[in-house]
């Protein structure tokens, strides 16, 4: 035991400080038992279906930003957002993973939107440009090349 007045050690039988002559009583240290409060508890099937969110949110954005399959991330993302919606509906708010998913699927979403129009636009442009092309009525700057 310790004094409180002058913080040397005195024998746990003491009434008086052998240091400061203070008056030493015995205090007990109080010893709190703290109910142990165990983790939430999960349905069955929750952590399955916030994997899947996250997979299909993870699926979602990597197509997203990848030129051709663009539309792919549309897909991915609609289907994460649906799962979205079922898990709402199934086991309450969205939690860690699930929720994790569902912010990469409205990511992913309009990323994808947004390239597949570009992709489309892009490929319109081509198409048209190799017709004008072919018919001729592209004209004639001094960059063509003539082959004869």
């Amino acid at each position: 035991m310790f004094c409180k007045n002058c913080g040397k050690q005195i024998p746990d039988d003491s009434t008086f400080c052998p240091g400061c002559g203070a008056s030493v009583t015995s205090v007990p240290t109080p010893v709190y038992d703290y109910p142990h409060t165990p983790a939430p508890a999960t349905l069955p099937g929750e952590n399955e279906a916030a994997k899947s969110i996250l997979t299909f949110g993870i699926l979602s954005l990597a197509f997203a930003c990848t030129w051709v399959l663009s539309f792919l991330g549309i897909v991915f993302a609609a289907i994460g957002l649906s799962k979205v919606r079922n898990y709402v509906s199934t086991y309450g708010p969205v939690h860690h993973k699930a929720k994790v998913g569902r912010i990469l699927s409205k990511v992913g979403l309009p990323v994808s939107i947004a390239l597949t129009v570009l992709f489309i636009l892009y490929v319109v442009l081509i198409v048209v440009l190799v017709i004008l092309g072919i018919n001729g009525q592209l004209p004639h700057g001094r960059f063509n090349i003539h082959i004869r």
